[in-house]
This record gives structure tokens, sequence and C-alpha cells, in this order.
């Protein structure tokens, strides 16, 4: 169980991460753009493309944090097909 924590922390603290730095950009956001995102956690920027620069810059945060957080992901998930293989193996696990 104690081999399952790294990959659960490291899902969960990049979804923690983007999520604040996503929160801090849309309270940064003029209060005319702040309604044009999405709802509360995601903060999804506008379908039509960035009616300003601020709403572009949000947009490309937007996806680089997503970028970030599904490498984050994929980190997790090869984490946990190695504990998967270890577990194959016969190694005993703490």
């Amino acid at each position: 169980m104690v081999l399952f924590a790294p990959s659960i922390a490291l899902w969960i603290g990049a979804q923690s991460w983007r999520r604040k730095r996503l929160k801090r950009a849309a309270g940064d956001l003029p209060t005319k753009l702040r309604r044009l995102l999405g709802p509360d956690p995601d903060y999804l920027p506008p379908e039509g493309g960035a009616a300003s620069p601020e709403m572009a810059d949000y947009a490309k945060l937007h996806r680089k944090t997503g970028r970030v957080a599904n490498v984050v992901g994929l980190l997790a998930c090869l984490w946990l097909l190695f504990v998967a293989y270890l577990a194959l193996r016969g190694h005993t696990l703490p």
C-alpha cells in the first residue's frame, strides 16, 4: 500500500497545483473577462478564441497547466505500472 502513495500524491498534487494557478490567474482578469470563463474549478476559457490579450494569455496558461498536469499524471501511471510489475514478479511489497 505504501508504494501506491507516491502515485496518488503526484496526481493530487498536480491537480491542486493546476487549480491554484488557474484560480489565481482567473482572479487577476477583469470582471468582464472573468464572467466569460467556465465554472470553478476548471475555469475553461471561451471557445471562440481570445477576445483580448489578457484572455489570450489566460488561454495559453490554461493549456500549459493542462499539459504539465497530464505529464505528472503520466508519471503517476508509470509508477503504478512499475509497482504492478514488481508485484507480478513476486517481489514483496511493504
